[in-house]
């Protein structure tokens, strides 16, 4: 192989790993925003709970946390299609940098993506240092592997949109005045 083939493949692989990198700090971002906006909701809602806001008393505090907690809804199902989105385009970008690996890397015993794989599934990965001389380094995650981050990102969703629902029945079915 000529050293201008490999260089432009090591320049193929290295866009595509920043890809995936940056395709994961969208998504990390995108959470962070989307789980601010909600908590900002939260937490007017539950403030009217305690104070008449002045702020809120243009009609009536009931109607106003119904109106939120039913945009609180359509922000969290907003964010459950941007979580499937991001996870689609991970995936893509995973596959995309294991393909190259095994293109152009299987005879240099490149596994980068292989070993992470395995490692999120809840498999121990092994390492070899100093040709093998050394003691291999196993590494495993220490909580299960079905804990991955959009599933607890799911959960935290789902709990939002059931602090907005109860949040309707609350105002709905009883009357302050």
């Amino acid at each position: 192989m000529s050293k201008n083939k490999l260089e432009k493949q090591i320049a193929l692989y290295n866009n595509a790993v920043s890809l995936l990198i940056y395709s994961r700090q969208v998504t990390w971002s995108r959470n962070a925003v989307m789980l601010t906006a909600n908590s900002i909701l939260i937490g007017i809602i539950g403030l009217s709970f305690q104070v008449q806001l002045p702020f809120l008393n243009m009609y009536q505090n009931d109607s106003i946390n119904i109106f939120l907690s039913l945009f609180g809804i359509s922000i969290c199902f907003l964010w459950l299609i941007l979580l499937r989105r991001s996870a689609t385009y991970n995936l893509y970008y995973l596959c995309l940098v294991r393909e190259l690996e095994e293109k152009y890397f299987s005879d240099l015993d490149i596994n980068l993506i292989r070993r992470c794989v395995k490692l999120s599934a809840g498999k121990e990965v092994n390492f070899k240092f100093n040709k093998g001389l050394d003691k291999h380094k196993k590494v495993k995650i220490p909580f299960p592997y079905w804990m991955d981050n959009e599933r607890i990102i799911c959960s935290i969703i789902f709990l939002f949109i059931v602090l907005y629902a109860l949040t309707i029945f609350y105002y709905s079915h009883f009357d302050f005045l």
